[in-house]
């Protein structure tokens, strides 16, 4: 019963999140004041953030990541959104005991952050696919997931002032790539 609550609980946030962005981005005068907003110091954030997740689903030794200090201009609770959902699905999506690498680094005037797994991997059809409602794996022992996480993160990255890449091998491996404005 937990787990299915939790379940709903993930289907329900994630729904709520896509219309509120698709809100967001009708919305320019909000836009803009929300395009205001920081996330100080990530290192520590995106640390923190991924030990929870090596914790959480057993993976702490898979993951290897490295970040520079930086703030970024975008709301934390937008970016922690992103970061979550890209490393839980790295993790989901990549057998035990296989590296995780999360990496996060200046270039220029922009912040750019990797995650490579060695899991699944998605075809280049599925990439071109991303969008509300597209699941791309089936109930892979009940870690299905939504449909949404992906599109969430994309729009997020995208509505900031972002890139959103994804660089995939059917089996092999997939890599993230994904970059943010500095703060100014």
């Amino acid at each position: 019963i937990y787990k299915a609550g939790m379940k709903l609980n993930s289907i329900v946030g994630k729904s709520f999140l896509f219309y509120q962005l698709e809100a967001l981005g009708l919305d320019q005068k909000k836009l803009q004041t929300k395009k205001l907003e920081s996330s100080r110091n990530i290192k520590s954030l995106m640390e923190n953030l991924i030990l929870e997740l090596g914790i959480e689903y057993n993976r702490k030794d898979d993951i290897i990541s490295n970040f520079d200090d930086a703030d970024l201009q975008i709301p934390s609770e937008y970016l922690l959104s992103v970061m979550k959902e890209l490393a839980e699905n790295a993790i989901l999506y990549s057998p035990k005991r296989t590296s995780i690498r999360i990496l996060g680094g200046k270039d220029g005037d922009n912040y750019i952050i990797t995650i490579r797994d060695e899991g699944l991997g998605l075809t280049a059809d599925q990439v071109s696919k991303i969008g509300a409602y597209q699941k791309f794996q089936s109930d892979l022992e009940g870690k299905s997931g939504v449909g949404l996480g992906l599109i969430n993160s994309k729009k997020i990255v995208e509505l900031f002032g972002g890139s959103f890449i994804i660089k995939s091998n059917l089996g092999i491996d997939t890599t993230v790539r994904i970059t943010f404005p500095l703060a100014k």
